[in-house]
Parts: C-alpha cells; structure tokens; sequence
C-alpha cells in the first residue's frame, strides 16, 4: 500500500487483510456485480526523513466485471468500479538515528472515492462452491492512499 504523506515521506508498506466480505451475482449476460468490505491496519517505521504512523483502512468496492469464456470449469473476469474509503493515520512522527522523537505530527485521516482495476478467476469446486484468485489496483488521488493487491477467495452460491 502506498501511502502519499503529506509531511514527508512514506515507504511503501504492504496490508495484509486476512478476511474481507464479498457478494457477488449475475447482472445481465456476461456480467455480474463484485462488492468488497476491506479493512485493514498497518504500521509504518519512522527515522529522520520517513514519518512513522499507524494506517487504518475501510473500504467498499463495487465493481462490474466482464465474464470470459474460457472452459466450463475456468471462469475469469475482468472489472472496473469505484472505491469509497477511510483512512486514519495516528502515531505521526519522526525519529533520529539514534531512536529519539524528532517531531510528532497531528493525526490525520481522509474520506475518498477512488478507481480499482480488478481482474478474478474462479474454479468450479463443486456445484455451488468456486475457489478463486484475485488481482487489483487501486487509485484514491484524494485519500493519498493506492494500491496493488492479490488473493485468493472462497465463493459460495446461495
């Protein structure tokens, strides 16, 4: 995850989010709809020129995506949508060399809407159950938050 810091800089940090909630259904021939709740947390070191902080991020992404054909079993699509999300960073500060404060900055957060980029493959376990693997970017030019993400995923038909 990419965070752009407004009071000096930020490495790249990468968010594990071990569980998200996913709905997902047909919406006319070759398409479906791909909802997402994320959240997450990360912590990122401080020294003199990066500013250390704690990262909370909510986010729900609704997607359309495009279904190809590739075998009855092998389902991948391809999607473009929209994300809203919040992020919080607190704990804002900087260190010396040596591990002192240097300077502490006020906690910030942001509300955005943002574009992602995703694309999905499912496999057909059984007749309601799919195993599947996920690839997506986003983009929040507001938020100052973007990302690149992979996963794998458990759907269930109801």
């Amino acid at each position: 995850m990419e965070v752009n810091e407004p009071d000096g800089s930020s490495p790249d940090k990468e968010l594990v989010v071990p569980f998200t909630l996913i709905a997902t259904d047909w919406l006319t021939h070759g398409n479906r709809y791909w909802l997402e709740f994320v959240n997450g947390r990360a912590a990122y070191s401080a020294s003199e020129s990066v500013v250390g902080q704690n990262l909370n991020y909510t986010a729900i992404r609704a997607v359309v995506q495009r279904h190809l054909t590739i075998s009855k079993r092998v389902k991948p699509w391809f999607g473009v949508g929209l994300v809203v999300s919040r992020s919080s960073f607190s704990a804002r500060h900087t260190k010396s060399n040596d591990g002192f404060l240097v300077q502490k900055f006020d906690d910030r957060s942001s509300n955005s809407l943002g574009l992602i980029l995703n694309s999905t493959i499912d496999f057909q376990l059984e007749k309601k159950w799919y195993l599947g693997v996920k690839a997506e970017q986003t983009f929040s030019p507001s938020s100052g938050v973007n990302s690149l993400g992979a996963g794998v995923f458990l759907l269930h038909l109801l």
